[in-house]
């Protein structure tokens, strides 16, 4: 049977390789209802994932926060149960998820705010124990990049943006936005980052909503956009 993942109240996640099948993602599913807006929709052709964001707090049946959904539209038992909002869900390349909220436990295990899915279905070790929200996930590699409001995360003091290891702790990288950030992009070998900040580390040219870093995490350029917010 083949399994489709979904989060709510902030995210619905749909994958079809939780197992290794060969084929793609429908191109139609069951009509899950959902009790509120469907905000973003992401699709990882190479994974053949698609992930689906909104506000909604139920979809199909009465399930917080997170389920697994077959092909049919039938809930899975044995997936861990999260007891809070999810953000974002971002693939790790492997089968498995990153996911990030406002969370406090996943599969009956303290996990605040974010937590690793193996392709099993299973909750990993990794925990880096973030103290506040989480708003979006980056991956390259090994390395995963978390944005949001949070002030403690990995181990270490690191203000809204972190660089986290594969053993879930804080790298020595910190860039120190003066605000929260809210959203994520890896692509090639920059890390896009936007949120409210007008500043990182304290630098003399600044860096309004909009940065970007290379891969030794130097700031880069000038900042492309003075007004507004910009979120995922």
């Amino acid at each position: 049977m083949k399994r489709f993942l979904l989060f709510t109240l902030s995210l619905l996640f749909i994958t079809n390789t939780y197992l290794v099948w060969g084929q793609s993602v429908p191109d139609h599913f069951k009509n899950f209802n959902a009790n509120g807006n469907i905000n973003a929709i992401e699709i990882d052709e190479a994974n053949d994932l698609m992930y689906v964001g909104g506000s909604f707090s139920k979809i199909g049946q009465m399930v917080p926060y997170g389920a697994a959904v077959d092909n049919t539209g039938d809930i899975i038992s044995g997936w861990p149960e999260v007891n809070g909002e999810i953000k974002v869900a971002v693939s790790d390349g492997s089968g498995g998820f990153y996911i990030g909220g406002d969370f406090t436990e996943v599969g009956g295990s303290t996990r605040n705010r974010l937590a690793h899915i193996s392709s099993s279905g299973t909750l990993t070790a990794w925990d880096p124990d973030a103290n506040n929200t989480v708003w979006d996930i980056a991956v390259n590699g090994s390395s995963v990049y978390v944005g949001g409001y949070f002030t403690n995360v990995g181990g270490a003091s690191r203000f809204s943006l972190a660089e986290i290891d594969a053993n879930g702790d804080a790298t020595s990288w910190a860039p120190n936005p003066n605000s929260s950030v809210f959203s994520l992009h890896y692509s090639g070998s920059t890390l896009y980052v936007g949120g409210n900040f007008t500043n990182f580390n304290g630098i003399a040219t600044a860096r309004t909503r909009l940065a970007s870093f290379d891969t030794s995490g130097n700031c880069q350029g000038v900042s492309l956009y003075r007004q507004g917010v910009f979120r995922r």
